[in-house]
Parts: structure tokens; C-alpha cells; sequence
């Protein structure tokens, strides 16, 4: 599984940044992809190996590896079962860990006041029109978060600060047009995948590397995917900057609460995505999908996906050697007869009626 990670980590990695460089709204399914990948790559330890007949391999060779690479003492057993226990300890650490954001989450939903605005419902199903969204998340405001946040798998809730009650109509709807792509998206689901890919390969950090720059690519998708369904690019990124400024403001008085901005169960509008790179691609103008880039997208992920399997379910049937095949030959002799039998052979004369 180590040797599993690593090569696939370092393959998603490679990928994901040539991708990137063409064109970054499309790397996102990319990343993703390759990171669903690696959650799903410990279950390939448990299916059926296929055997495939190599003759240039022969089980003399294996027998030669194997012999110098020596046999497995009980000290050697129990360093394999202590790797195993500190691998399990590491993975329950960071799954429970991620269970506790997605209760904290909830516990935040609760605590937060439903927002009773008629204005803002209005605007929130215009937006939902505007994306062809059927299922319209319930606006909340509370102190605990500074940026607006979208959580909740099956059941999305949109969670803003409490001093967005002063923003600007304009400034509303982008944030709602925002959040509620990430909801067609599906990027909420896209988060967990990266968090239990990390939590099964917590050992590389190429995975770690693979889920942030997922969390970006997330963003410069739905920002382009926000800019694609009609919104306007200039009022889109002022109201960025908005958000943006607005949540430097309240940042301190938030920490000094002891609030959390950044949790694993949910997506915040003003991230760690560098606002920049935002605008920037954002003004570019690079074309969010195209055939072409869909098609290389599925050709990475069908490649990367028969190499995982290669690599952890095609096993080499060796065949044995005629030298192996003799010292087994050798072996079975002086099992099946004593040393005094052989002997009495060996000494027998080979033509007793002369």
C-alpha cells in the first residue's frame, strides 16, 4: 500500500500541475479524481490477485531474492504488526477527527438564527433559477464563522456572518451564487473524498499537498462555473474583495472568541485560495470545459486507475527452473527413503545374474 501511495500521489501530483498550467478550472476534476483514487486503493488489498505467466521469471530467481533478502525472524514480525498498529492508531486519530468537524458543523447550524429576511429569500431563489438548482440550502447567520460558509452533505445549509445583515443586495447574491454553486458542484462530497484519502495515506505528504491544492482548484471552478451561468465578472469580483476585506476585519475579534473559520465539513467563500490567482483567472477568461480537456481528463484517470490495479492485483506466476526442479527432485529422494536404503541402491549390483 505505501509503494500504492506514493507512485499514485506522485503520478496525481504531476498531472494535476501540467493540468493546472493548461488550463486550472478543469485540473479540479483531475485532483479530484486521482484523490478518490487513493481513498479507494486500500480496498484493492482485498480483492482476488490475477497470476499472469512471465517465463523470463523463473521461481530459481525468486527463490535467489528471497533467500538473500533473508527469512522473517519474530522480531521482524513484531516490527511488521507495530507499523500496523501506529497506521491504524494514525487513521483512527484524523477519521475521528474529521467526525468531529462534521458535529461541530452541526452543532454551529443549530446555534446559528435562521434568517426570517423575505428580500434575501427572494434573492436566494433567483439565484437558484439563475443555476438551475432545485433544492435551495436554509440561510442562517451566526458569530461563529467570518466567511460565508455552505455545509451540510445531504442537507446544505448556508451559514453567514452575522454582520453580512449589512452588505449590500449586489454583494448578497454573489455570495449566494457562489455558495450554491459549490452545492451543484458537489464539492462538499469532492472535501470529504480528499479528507478520507488524507486520513488513509496520512503517511504522505503528497497526499496533504494533493487535498490543498484541491481546495483551491475547487474555488477557481466554481468561480468560473459561477461567471459561466450569467453573473457579471466585475460585480463577482468586487464582491470577492468585499468578503474578503470584510472577513481581515473580523478575523481578530473571532479569534479572540475562540471560533474556528476553517473546518473540514464545510467551504468558505474566502479561503486560503489566494485571492489573486482568483481575480486572475477570473479576468483571463480561460475556458472552463472543452472536449478536449474532458477528454484528457478521463484518459489520466483511466490510465492511473489500470496502473493502481496492476500494480496491487497482477501477481507474476513464475515457472520453475531446471535447476530448482532438481534440488526438489533431490529432496523428495532423501524423504522418501532412509540414508541405509540409499545406500543398499547405490551399492547393488546393477547386473545380478552375472
Amino acid at each position: 500500500m505505501v509503494i500504492t501511495s506514493i507512485i499514485l500521489s506522485v503520478l496525481a501530483l504531476a498531472l494535476s500541475t501540467w493540468m493546472g498550467r493548461r488550463n486550472p478550472v478543469r485540473s479540479s476534476s483531475l485532483t479530484a479524481g486521482m484523490l478518490v483514487l487513493l481513498m479507494l486503493s486500500p480496498l484493492f488489498l482485498w480483492m482476488p490477485k490475477i497470476h499472469v505467466d512471465l517465463p523470463w521469471i523463473t521461481g530459481g530467481e525468486v527463490m535467489t531474492q528471497s533467500s538473500s533478502s533473508g527469512v522473517i525472524t519474530e522480531s521482524g514480525w513484531s516490527l511488521m504488526y507495530l507499523l500496523i498498529w501506529i497506521y491504524g492508531i494514525g487513521c483512527a486519530i484524523l477519521i475521528t477527527k474529521l467526525l468531529n468537524h462534521f458535529l461541530v458543523a452541526k452543532r454551529w447550524c443549530k446555534e446559528s438564527v435562521i434568517d426570517q429576511n423575505a428580500h434575501h429569500r427572494e434573492l436566494l431563489e433567483q439565484c437558484a433559477e439563475q443555476l438551475a438548482l432545485t433544492k435551495l440550502p436554509e440561510v442562517r447567520f451566526t458569530e461563529r464563522v467570518n466567511s460565508p460558509v455552505i455545509t451540510g452533505l445531504l442537507h446544505p445549509v448556508l451559514l453567514l456572518p452575522t454582520r453580512a445583515m449589512s452588505w449590500s443586495t449586489e454583494t448578497l447574491k454573489m455570495v449566494m451564487l457562489h455558495e450554491l454553486g459549490h452545492v451543484q458542484r458537489r464539492d462538499l462530497w469532492t472535501s470529504l473524498a480528499g479528507q478520507i484519502a488524507c486520513a488513509l495515506h496520512w503517511f504522505n505528504p503528497l497526499v496533504w499537498i494533493l487535498r490543498k491544492r484541491l481546495t483551491n482548484e475547487c474555488e477557481y471552478a466554481c468561480d468560473a462555473h459561477v461567471i459561466s451561468c450569467g453573473a457579471h465578472p466585475g460585480n463577482y469580483i468586487n464582491a470577492l474583495c468585499d468578503v474578503a476585506e470584510s472577513c481581515q476585519d473580523s478575523q481578530m475579534l473571532n479569534s479572540r472568541k475562540g471560533h474556528s473559520l476553517a473546518f473540514s465539513a464545510a467551504l468558505s467563500m474566502a479561503n486560503k485560495a489566494s485571492l489573486r490567482n482568483r481575480v486572475a483567472n477570473l479576468l483571463e477568461k480561460k475556458p472552463g470545459a472543452s472536449k478536449f480537456s474532458s477528454l484528457m481528463v478521463m484518459t489520466a484517470l483511466v490510465v492511473s486507475t489500470s496502473a493502481a490495479l496492476a500494480i496491487n492485483l497482477v501477481r507474476p506466476d513464475v515457472r520453475d527452473s531446471p535447476i530448482e526442479n532438481s534440488i526438489i527432485h533431490e529432496e523428495e529422494v532423501h524423504n522418501r527413503y532412509t540414508q541405509e536404503e540409499i545406500k543398499l541402491r547405490l551399492d547393488a549390483t546393477p547386473f545380478p545374474g552375472e
